[in-house]
């Protein structure tokens, strides 16, 4: 018998709280002088703007306009 923790429906519910936790975070140090510095270097933008890409190109992938 398989898991059933072991499905891709769970795979992507924990993959969304993890993404919704990791910008939560960043959202939050985005607020804090110190943070706003740390996320405001090159690198960072760079990578959270591939990530923006990613996602915005899984929701055209799946169908997901909703306007």
């Amino acid at each position: 018998m398989s898991d059933p923790m072991n499905t891709v429906e769970v795979a992507v519910e924990q993959r969304l709280v993890g993404l919704y936790s990791a910008t939560k975070t960043l959202r939050d140090l985005s607020r804090d002088t110190e943070g706003r510095t740390v996320i405001g270097r090159p690198k960072c933008l760079e990578e959270i703007e591939l990530v923006r890409d990613v996602l915005s190109r899984i929701i055209d992938e799946v169908g997901g306009k909703h306007g």
